[in-house]
This record gives C-alpha cells, structure tokens and sequence, in this order.
C-alpha cells in the first residue's frame, strides 16, 4: 500500500472511504455486506490476534473466548461513530484511539474481504482502490455533515425512493442513532451530544430529514 501523505493521529475524526474496481457491486451481497461489518469491528479491537476467518473453525469455546475480549470497549484501537455500505463503495466516520489504529483496521479487514470475494467468484487481484481515502474531520459542523451525508447515502444515491427508507436500510448505522439495537457498538454519544440535547434521538432524526438544527 503507497505510503498516506497525512498520517492518522491519536484522538481525531476521520472520514474514511473508498469504493471498488471496475465498480464491482461487492456490497449488493448481504453475505459480503454482513461478513465487512462483522470483520470491521473485529479488527477495531486490539485482541484480534487470530484471523478472522479461522474463528469458525475454533475448538468449541476458543471463538467464545475470543469475541469476549474483542468486544470489550477497552481493546478498541478505534471507535466507529458512523457507517454505511452502498453497492459499490463504503463510508466510515472512525476516531483513532490507538497508534496506526485505523491503518492497521482496515488493510486487515480490506484483505480479508477481498480474500472471500475472490474465493466466491473464483478470480484474483484487488477488490476495492489502491488505498483507501481519509479527510480529517476539523470542526464540529464537519462532523454533523459527514454523519448525515453518510446515512442519507442510500437515499441522495437513489438506491432508495423516500428518506424515511433509511431506517430500514440495513447496513448503515443508523438505527444506533435511534436508540436502537446496537450490536457493533457504535458509538452515538460524540454526535447525538454536540447539538441533540444530550441525547434526543429524535432531534437528530429531524436533522437528518430536514437539516435543522435544535435551539437546546
């Protein structure tokens, strides 16, 4: 991977994204779709010692054991504040918690995605672009912009016809932010407590359909 000309830093935002070769359509799988999310969140944690694709083939207990620790909030070299995957291409809104945590996330989980895909399709060489992109995210309005231009994707896209689809859509993180199911742990609090009156899901359910911002 060419060397990144702004290294990530300890404690910031980032924007990550990237979208595959010849606009291969990876993500239309649910299978591939479900695989990415559950790698990307194995890889946050730094306990993810053993490669992902070997935990199915533990002794009875070992995976257990495993998965314990990756989930434990304290192993986490990176938090995930935002995510969605379109057909072809992805969208992350990850802070960096720990050295190369970030680098070290996603060319674990990149390799290990385009490693099942080849295998399902029988081809070889790269899934997705070179190297991924990344733009710091420097201020707070940047931040409610980026989480909002991220889970409307599906719908400013087209992928989807009316806005309120993006809450059935089911690979993005949006129904964290509703005060739902939140099995990925990502984390809302950064977000939801900057404009959202210390965490009025519904507040920001309207700014994402509206662009309005609460007077808290």
């Amino acid at each position: 991977m060419p060397k990144r000309f702004i290294p990530f830093s300890d404690g910031n935002i980032y924007h990550v994204y990237d979208k595959t070769v010849e606009s291969i359509r990876i993500f239309s799988n649910d299978t591939i779709s479900t695989r990415f999310i559950n790698t990307l969140t194995y890889y946050r944690s730094l306990k993810s010692t053993m490669r992902y694709s070997y935990l199915k083939s533990c002794r009875y207990g070992i995976a257990d054991q495993i998965m314990k620790k990756v989930v434990d909030e304290g192993s986490f070299r990176i938090q995930i504040l935002a995510y969605c995957l379109m057909p072809n291409h992805y969208h992350l809104l990850v802070r960096q918690l720990h050295p190369n945590g970030i680098e070290d996330t996603m060319i674990k989980t990149l390799i290990s995605i385009t490693r099942l895909y080849n295998t399902i399709h029988d081809r070889k060489g790269p899934v997705f672009l070179t190297q991924f992109k990344a733009k710091r995210i420097r201020s707070e309005e940047q931040l409610l912009f980026v989480s909002r231009y991220i889970h409307v994707n599906p719908y400013t896209s087209g992928l989807i016809k009316k806005i309120n689809g993006i809450y059935s859509y089911r690979f993005s993180s949006i129904n964290a932010y509703m005060g739902k199911n939140n099995p990925y742990k990502i984390e809302t609090e950064t977000i939801i407590n900057s404009k959202f009156c210390k965490g009025k899901n519904e507040l920001y359910k309207n700014y994402l359909e509206s662009l309005t911002l609460p007077n808290c």
